[in-house]
């Protein structure tokens, strides 16, 4: 697979996402509030764009349902998560290279199984 203009991943508008898009999170806000009352800030809500270089696994998955602004995302590894398009920014993933991460962790899931047989 080389890289051209049509497996690059750019953001996506909320408005724009469908039903089976391959995305991944680009970026998150991170809301906080000042725990210290001598904060000026204290009372108010703090926002941080993040990138989620910082997270245990990318998250990436195809859209299950919609429902602005939450969507459904399906992982590779069959669970779900339920996001907030006012907190995060999708991207759109290329269809190829998204069946290639799902087919992965389907042939990971697979490999385990049979490990776990083989020892029972």
């Amino acid at each position: 697979m080389g890289l051209d203009e049509n497996n690059l991943t750019r953001p996506i508008a909320p408005e724009d996402l469908r039903v089976g898009d391959y995305v991944g999170v680009l970026t998150y806000v991170l809301q906080s509030e000042p725990c210290c009352p001598d904060d000026w800030m204290f009372g108010r809500v703090v926002e941080a764009a993040r990138t989620p270089v910082y997270l245990p696994t990318p998250v990436v998955g195809r859209v299950r349902a919609l429902c602005l602004p939450f969507v459904l995302v399906r992982s590779p590894s069959k669970g779900r998560r339920l996001l907030d398009v006012r907190l995060v920014t999708f991207g759109r993933l290329d269809a190829e290279f998204g069946r290639a991460v799902f087919d992965a962790a389907t042939a990971d899931r697979k490999r385990a199984a049979a490990r776990r047989q083989k020892r029972s």
